[in-house]
């Protein structure tokens, strides 16, 4: 047997040239593919060239997800306004002058005319339309400061940061203060505020995905109805085209047709972009939120560690009783166990034995001595002594400390059920099983409490026995080149039982005994042992077995409820890492 225990240093070396094994297994496109080989052929040390890589790849999931990071969104803020020029006179006077004049009569801000050609600002509204907006914007900043603090746990990334750019607008129109009424005096000092506008109705649909955001964190929180109706009709004031009360849109169109002498819409001021212009990489929030996210991805992360070792568990069991597990056709998907293996192994023959499952098999205190007796006659020189192996002989497989306890409770256990087997009656199936339940209708005696007390405890050693062995089955690295002389091999010790990686060099090799196990090659013999002692388990109604099964769904359905909380709340990035830790 090969230990493959190593110090610190190695094995943090080894981990990281299996991970560069791992990348390099990965499926890229040929022009990231040449920057990897690049990077291997690179002089630069080994760790430095696993972060290039992993670089590579993160940009390269960036583009496969279309995720856009909060640095380039922000890129691409100083080209979300087209480039506007100055109409000519001639223009003016036959195309714009009209619906200039139109939107000036209906919304009080604009004066056009035509001797001489120009359009202006009508100043003795603005101040008072300013007003009227930072009102408003005083009434929405707490909202939205309220929304944004907790908006994380129920909103997507792209409907937060829509919020978050509201707020910077909100904060902007806050902060303007005209001293310049010019038309180009106002248009700078609304330069922000318009950049925000624009940014809010980059999509025709953004406006109503803030407001729905907005209403849905308010509601969800049990806010007042008239505070999410006084949100609802701010917003819309501040966002929408049509509000009831005259919008910021108007005010926004109203200097851009002052200053260029041209109608507008909307659609006519922003320049849209090839990709989008609000982040979905991460939430767009203060360092409190930012904290709070931190602190709940690393709580949910450490319940996912509890809950993938309580899976780990079930998975261990689940391995060996795959191929004896029944679905059930009915709706509720109960589970069946086939207990043909159990049958074949109680009736396979020793000299002088007189087992037969079918006679047997309703007695359960009978059947359990006569089981686990045959369970110790058939596996205990291969659990504490040695076994004869192909090309090898003679090997002590286990050191005596592996498993020498539970031989030993065994045997003890039994000794204690042979002496009341025959005095607590016919304890058949039926009525054991219902002796087993909480709320059981009638109580055993005191010779038939025994004897279940004692079947409980020979299952308990059984599954735990079973359990052992399928940590063995998953820590074995099975090495083909593994070359270890007869007489060096070492017996397999309990720490490569709890957490050891071990490699035998007799793994695939057979079993040279006759018996049960007879022609089996090692690793299925520790498999088949495992089978038995789980079923033997699930046949007695083992109860630490079955609720340990009995939790799989639960497990399983809150191992997806917080992998979709993470996936809701953590980068893509983050998530990738996940993912590949969590196997899911």
């Amino acid at each position: 047997m090969a230990d493959k225990q190593v110090n610190p240093e190695l094995r943090a070396e080894s981990e990281v040239y299996m991970k560069i094994a791992k990348l390099l297994q990965k499926k890229r496109d040929p022009k990231a593919s040449a920057k990897v080989q690049e990077i291997i052929s690179s002089a630069v040390p080994i760790e430095e060239k696993l972060a290039r890589i992993e670089l590579i790849d993160n940009e390269e999931l960036l583009k496969k997800k279309k995720i856009v990071t909060s640095e380039a969104a922000g890129a691409l803020l100083c080209t979300i306004k087209k480039p506007l020029k100055k109409n000519s006179v001639f223009i003016y006077i036959l195309r714009d002058f009209g619906r200039i004049k139109e939107f000036g009569k209906n919304t009080g801000l604009l004066n056009a005319s035509i001797i001489p050609p120009k359009v202006t600002i009508v100043s003795k509204e603005i101040m008072p339309f300013l007003a009227s907006l930072q009102r408003d914007v005083a009434i929405m900043l707490p909202i939205l400061d309220f929304v944004l603090e907790i908006g994380w746990m129920s909103l997507e990334k792209t409907d937060y940061n829509l919020i978050a750019v509201y707020k910077k607008l909100c904060e902007a129109i806050q902060r303007v203060t005209f001293t310049n009424l010019s038309s180009r005096g106002l248009l700078e000092s609304f330069r922000e505020v318009e950049l925000y506008f624009l940014l809010c109705n980059y999509m025709p649909e953004y406006p109503e995905i803030i407001i729905a955001s907005i209403r849905g964190v308010l509601r969800s929180n049990q806010k007042p109805e008239g505070k999410v109706a006084a949100a609802t009709t701010i917003s819309r004031r501040l966002l929408s085209q049509s509000a009831a009360s005259q919008p910021l849109y108007h005010l926004i169109m109203a200097m851009n047709i002052a200053e260029y002498r041209k109608f507008f819409t909307l659609k006519d001021l922003i320049l849209l972009q090839p990709q989008c212009v609000i982040s979905n990489f991460d939430y767009d929030c203060g360092d409190d939120v930012r904290a709070r996210i931190r602190q709940f991805v690393n709580d949910n992360s450490h319940m996912l560690d509890t809950l993938m070792r309580e899976k780990y568990d079930i998975d261990k069991v689940r391995r060996f009783l795959r191929e004896y597990t029944l679905r059930s056709q009915n709706s509720d998907d109960t589970e069946r166990y086939n207990f043909d293996v159990i049958e074949d192994f109680y009736d396979t023959k020793k000299p002088g034995s007189s087992y037969r499952f079918s006679q047997d098999k309703e007695n359960m205190a009978l059947f359990a001595l006569n089981f686990f007796t045959r369970f110790l006659e058939e596996f205990e020189d291969y659990l504490i002594d040695r076994v004869p192996v192909e090309d090898f002989g003679l090997v002590k497989v286990f050191d005596s400390e592996c498993f020498g306890l539970e031989v030993n409770k065994i045997r003890n256990t039994l000794q204690k059920l042979s002496k009341i087997v025959f005095s607590c009656g016919h304890l058949n199936r039926m009525r054991y099983y219902q002796f087993k339940q909480i709320n059981r209708e009638t109580s055993p005696t005191p010779q038939e409490l025994a004897a279940i007390q004692h079947i409980g405890e020979l299952t308990d050693i059984g599954v735990d026995l079973g359990e052992k062995l399928g940590h063995l089955m998953v820590n074995h690295q099975f090495d083909s080149k593994l070359a270890v002389a007869p007489e060096n091999i070492r017996p397999i010790e309990p720490s490569f039982i709890s957490n050891n990686s071990f490699s035998l060099p007799y793994w695939e090799k057979k079993i040279n005994f006759d018996g049960y196990l007879k022609g089996m090659v090692f690793r299925d013999s520790l498999s088949r042992i495992a089978s038995l002692a789980f079923l033997a388990g699930l046949y007695f109604y083992n109860s630490h077995l079955y609720a340990l099964l009995e939790k799989e769904k639960k497990i399983d359905q809150a191992i997806f409820d917080i992998r979709d909380r993470l996936e809701k709340v953590t980068d893509v990035i983050t998530m990738e890492k996940l993912k590949n830790k969590y196997a899911f």
